[in-house]
């Protein structure tokens, strides 16, 4: 029968891409064995092909049965930018989903995550294109409350890791090159690094007592990053360290701008001089309560900006929602306005302008690294020193910001003409 034909398809197709993966990751291994090439392997950046960029659910098999057929009837369609695959959704879905999706949210999905793209409320029609995307005004409206006001972002999708345990200092101080011996109550971003100094994360993470860590990372670096975790700890001999996946615990609004205080200081009951620089500096986390919801905020940006990360209980986050809507957070942003304030504050991300080859000494990010201190990586980054900056980790701007075909989509190549040289740069 046919439902048998397309079966037997898939099931070739699933095979074939196992048979690569392995006769891929086999080939750099004889390689380096005849080469004498060392850590040739460990230095590529072979995202694409990882097996921990997966999570257990999309193991079924009625997971991959959609998923691949899907995949399978795009193989000669247009390439389109910022496509969103449509099959084994929606599947993990934020508290306060329904109420966004009525306020006109478009999704995007990551991770198996519905995480708004950006708002359109009048449900216009934006046809796929190589030139100015039609989202780009509503987006723009978003970036801008955010830069003159303030704006409410739903990050609940964000990877939450607990680390607990009378080792897990020892063991974070070790993974992290960031200082992690800092007093309850404080939040510091920081690098993880490979032997060669390169990122394989960057995370911030909160000292919340003691013995206990939550580590907060990118959507799809959830196993990935448990995984380097857990893989350095096995290689210390660290036994007491334990690692538990509060992702679906928490729901996280992000409220932020140059009026965040005020709304945050209402909805909280507070006086925004309770909420100032002297009563809650950056990089520091407090309980306090938003409406009736309990909650822990935490002073930190990734969008350059005045602004608090809110963990909730996940069985809270629409009564916390409401009260922080009433106390005039008018705005909802969605993922693409983060994506832009991120870049025009020229805040690097992990799998763009940060990968396993780039060190924190390129990107601009030493200030992260503290020296004093044993961490993995530390030896390759101070034999790098050594050498001089190769390369670096630039922000650029168009003049032609305004023409049609002026958009950049990401994975081009930039060529300066200087003299007779050209110096080219990838983006």
């Amino acid at each position: 029968s046919l439902c048998v034909i397309i079966e037997y398809i898939l099931l070739v197709f699933c095979c074939s891409s196992y048979f690569f993966f392995f006769q891929a990751e086999d080939g750099i291994r004889d390689a380096q064995e005849s080469r004498g090439l060392g850590d040739v392997y460990k230095r590529q950046d072979v995202w694409d092909i990882d097996i921990r960029r997966f999570h257990k659910f999309q193991n079924s098999d009625m997971y991959l049965a959609d998923r691949t057929g899907e995949t399978l009837g795009l193989h000669y369609a247009m390439g389109w930018p910022r496509r969103e695959m449509e099959s084994c959704r929606p599947l993990r879905k934020s508290p306060i989903y329904d109420i966004l999706d009525r306020k006109g949210a478009v999704w995007g999905n990551k991770f198996g995550w519905e995480r708004v793209n950006y708002y359109n409320p009048a449900h216009q029609e934006h046809e796929p294109t190589f030139g100015r995307p039609g989202w780009h005004e509503q987006s723009g409206a978003e970036h801008l409350a955010c830069r003159e006001s303030c704006a409410l972002f739903d990050i609940t999708s964000f990877a939450k890791t607990l680390v607990q345990g009378k080792q897990a200092s020892e063991a974070l101080q070790h993974i992290c090159a960031g200082q992690l011996d800092v007093p309850d109550g404080t939040v510091v971003y920081t690098p993880m690094l490979n032997q060669n100094g390169g990122f394989e994360s960057d995370l911030t993470i909160t000292r919340l007592s003691g013995d206990e860590f939550m580590v907060v990372s990118a959507t799809a670096q959830a196993v990935r990053d448990r995984a380097w975790i857990k893989q350095q700890t096995e290689s210390l001999g660290l036994e007491h360290v334990h690692l538990t996946d509060v992702t679906s615990g928490y729901a996280v609004l992000s409220l932020q701008g140059p009026q965040s205080r005020q709304v945050l200081a209402a909805a909280a009951g507070l006086h925004p001089a309770d909420l100032s620089n002297a009563n809650f500096p950056f990089g520091t986390a407090q309980d306090i309560y938003i409406g009736y919801a309990s909650a822990r905020a935490t002073r930190i940006s990734y969008v350059g900006e005045l602004g608090w990360e809110l963990y909730l209980p996940t069985e809270m986050a629409v009564s916390a929602y409401d009260a922080l809507k009433k106390a005039g957070a008018s705005v909802d942003g969605g993922y693409y306005a983060i994506e832009s304030l991120r870049l025009e504050k020229g805040y690097r991300a992990w799998g763009h302008e940060l990968t396993p080859d780039s060190t924190p000494i390129a990107a601009g990010l030493e200030f992260a690294v503290d020296y004093s201190k044993d961490f993995c990586g530390k030896q390759a980054l101070l034999e790098a020193k050594d050498r001089g900056v190769v390369e670096s980790c630039l922000l650029y701007t168009s003049d032609a910001a305004d023409e049609e075909d002026s958009v950049d989509l990401g994975g081009r190549r930039i060529i300066k003409k200087k003299k007779r040289r050209y110096i080219s740069a990838d983006i």
